[in-house]
């Protein structure tokens, strides 16, 4: 943040989306306590950062995802970017439901959007 949020002032305008994790989320056996508590800090260090980015016109936000399901091919991909079959039939979150929450909170809709965690659940 100290490397990119001078500039943003500057420029009076930004978005900074960080990634995270759930909170609600257990932890993981294999990314252990370390790990979660590393992301909930981020996830803290960017929450208490919006109000005084707020002030230069910048946004700050998290997507807080649990378990992602990976995209295997890359036909998978190109059907889940054009919401085609793939889309439609997944069974939990994607990587581009991400790519979309992203993009979401760095457009002009997402411009009054500051300080907000965004869970994804993981169905299963």
């Amino acid at each position: 943040m100290p490397l990119v949020l001078p500039e943003m002032y500057r420029q009076n305008w930004g978005r900074l989306v960080g990634l995270s994790m759930a909170r609600d989320e257990k932890i993981s056996p294999g990314h252990g306590f370390s790990y979660c508590v590393g992301k909930a800090a981020r996830t803290d260090a960017l929450r208490m950062m919006a109000a005084q980015a707020w002030e230069h016109g910048v946004t700050v936000n998290v997507i807080a995802p649990g378990p992602v399901s990976p995209i295997q091919t890359l036909e998978e991909a190109v059907e889940q970017c054009a919401h085609g079959p793939a889309w439609a039939g997944r069974a939990n979150v994607s990587p581009q439901d991400i790519a979309e929450g992203v993009a979401f909170l760095c457009s002009d809709g997402g411009r009054y959007i500051t300080g907000a965690e965004f869970p994804y659940r993981f169905s299963g």
